[in-house]
């Protein structure tokens, strides 16, 4: 759907489709459609920016518990503290099981506080961090709405790439520790597998591996990086 209307039918919009969040109707995949709808005129967004953000906030709070940015934070320190301990045992210790559990907490502490980090610079507010993935496991970082369309597409772009900064630093950061310690094969293969999967997660088309590329980092930051 594409939409060329002005101000009036972008309020129109966010109106009707807050009725039918209200109702039960309506999904975060409606509002990023109607966002989608008006890409084409990204100051026309801007300037319906607190509602398009109050509208956001509201659907996602439905769906989405949010835990405060502060307890988020600290969540995901003393994961990659933990990470790290468990990576230095494996080499210290001989025990190298344990660098797989630093890869992975690793990845998962460093990709949201990356994001906080640089949306935080880029004058980006949040509002908390969340338990996103298809499972509802993986630790996210939620933006306030508002503040992120009234940034530069550049910033937005960077806020995205920093969080695949955190995942590839984690992954492919314990990879080589792996390797040029000379740990067991198993154990330095599975740290491969994992960051080759990771990468093939933000970078291959989908479709070859049943991965939604549309929901990456990478993409988003393209997307951003074309707009105003």
């Amino acid at each position: 759907m594409s939409i060329t209307g002005g101000s009036d039918e972008l309020a129109r919009a966010i109106q009707d489709l807050r009725v039918r969040h209200r109702m039960g109707e309506a999904t975060l995949a409606d509002f990023f459609e109607l966002i989608r709808a008006f890409k084409n005129s990204p100051e026309l967004l801007r300037s319906h920016a607190k509602s398009l953000g109050e509208l956001n906030r509201e659907i996602f709070l439905a769906s989405h518990r949010v835990f405060p940015v502060g307890w988020g934070a600290l969540a995901e320190i003393l994961i990659l503290v933990v990470s790290i301990a468990a990576g230095l045992a494996a080499i210290l210790a001989k025990e190298p099981a344990l660098i797989v559990i630093a890869q992975i907490g690793t990845v998962i502490a460093l990709h949201p506080l990356l994001h906080l980090l640089a949306g935080t610079l880029m004058g980006i507010r949040f509002l908390g961090f969340y338990l996103n993935g298809p499972l509802r496991i993986e630790p996210g970082v939620k933006v306030d709405y508002e503040t992120f369309l009234l940034r530069t597409g550049r910033r937005r772009a960077l806020f995205f790439l920093a969080g695949i900064a955190g995942t590839f630093t984690g992954a492919f950061g314990w990879l080589l520790i792996g390797y040029f310690y000379s740990l067991p094969a198993l154990y330095v293969n599975i740290l491969l597998a994992i960051s080759l999967l990771l990468f093939i997660s933000e970078f291959i088309p989908p479709r070859l591996f049943g991965f939604k590329w549309y929901k990456s980092d990478l993409y988003k930051a393209l997307r951003e990086l074309k707009s105003h």
